[in-house]
């Protein structure tokens, strides 16, 4: 078995075809469920604390196999768990066009089918015109759709960034 520090906190260990015969384990075995694998990180991490590395609580652990048979495995050690947040679905819906006419068309087919009126954005960006909508003109979506697209495939945040804002129009 070789290892070598890579940092403070992490750590490369190569196994050979031959340790990895010993270990009863494979690249394709290498599963967090299997027992096996688990007894062969033990073994390597007790080799790996008689010498400089000590590891803290939170391990990952990381598995790159070698042409030969054999595997390469990455140990980050750290002494805290990381927290992620996953960021909700995008809720903005967005009508484009790439020409003046469709939007100025849409908008005032939309004006004259909608009962309830509510405040909408006008941006360029990249050549096309966007009308940010609210949820208050899902109903509207067929009309848009006729003279150009729906997306929800960005955010407001990015036209606002990216864009150029034209105004507002009442929709």
């Amino acid at each position: 078995m070789n290892y070598e520090t890579l940092n403070e906190n992490c750590l490369l260990v190569e196994l050979t075809c031959e340790e990895m015969k010993q270990f009863h384990i494979t690249y394709e075995s290498l599963d967090s469920d299997n027992e096996l694998c688990e007894n062969a990180v033990r073994k390597i991490l007790k080799e790996i604390s008689r010498d400089k590395m000590k590891p803290n609580n939170k391990i990952t652990v990381e598995a790159l196999p070698t042409n030969d048979g054999g595997c390469f495995f990455i140990f980050t050690f750290s002494e805290k768990s990381h927290r992620y947040k996953v960021k909700k679905p995008c809720n903005d819906i967005f009508f484009y066009t790439d020409n003046l006419n469709g939007l100025l068309d849409s908008i005032s087919s939309a004006q004259r089918l909608n009962g309830h009126k509510a405040p909408c954005r006008v941006f360029k960006m990249n050549d096309n015109f966007y009308l940010y909508l609210s949820q208050s003109h899902k109903h509207l979506h067929p009309i848009f759709k006729e003279f150009g697209s729906i997306t929800s495939s960005f955010s407001k945040e990015m036209l606002y960034e990216h864009g150029v804002l034209l105004g507002e129009v009442v929709i």
